[in-house]
């Protein structure tokens, strides 16, 4: 099974997330737009993982989720792309807010899951909402579309559990299907 540890998303947030794809409809090249009931945060991508490794991979979650920092807020603002130059291949929603939280929460899930044999990623945590990914017909660099919603600000993204998601692939796209959810630890 594929699998991912990601906060989920609030009814009404991904509805603006919707609203927001409509907007940008215009973009060259082709896009396949995320479902918006399917936006997440991804905090670690752990790929195919045997059915047998899953009741370690959630107890590691779990402990993740115990000692990792308590809810924290993060919020929808700005739209852009990756990479930074030449053809768009991603285009996502920024977060700001408790980053700091964020990364404190990939480097507790990383650290636990290490002990079931996963190697933490190496490129640098760039907390985002993947809005949709550009296929391989790449129009020109449609950077001016998105430069019109640089400064949308999409509200609150409350982050108080995490879940561990797994995500099955087919001709209309990845399908998720969340097989547990930890809740994070309230303030003191």
């Amino acid at each position: 099974m594929r699998l991912f540890v990601a906060a989920r998303l609030a009814a009404d947030l991904q509805a603006r997330l919707g609203a927001l794809q409509q907007e940008l409809r215009g973009l060259q090249g082709r896009v396949r737009w995320v479902r918006p009931e399917d936006i997440h945060l991804t905090f670690v991508f752990l790929g195919e993982v045997a059915a047998e490794r899953l009741a370690p991979v959630r107890e590691a979650v779990e402990a993740a989720a115990d000692e990792g920092p308590p809810v924290f807020r993060l919020r929808g603002s700005g739209v852009g792309a990756f990479p930074v130059r030449g053809s768009l291949r991603v285009v996502w929603v920024g977060l700001e807010g408790d980053l700091a939280a964020a990364a404190l929460l990939k480097q507790a899930l990383e650290g636990r899951l290490a002990a079931c044999g996963f190697r933490p990623e190496q490129r640098e945590f760039v907390p985002h909402l993947t809005l949709g990914r550009v296929g391989r017909e790449r129009g020109r660099d449609d950077r001016a579309t998105l430069e019109r919603h640089r400064a949308v600000d999409l509200g609150e993204l409350p982050v108080d559990a995490v879940h561990l998601i797994e995500s099955r692939l087919s001709p209309d796209g990845a399908r998720y299907e969340a097989l547990a959810g930890f809740p994070l630890r309230t303030a003191a």
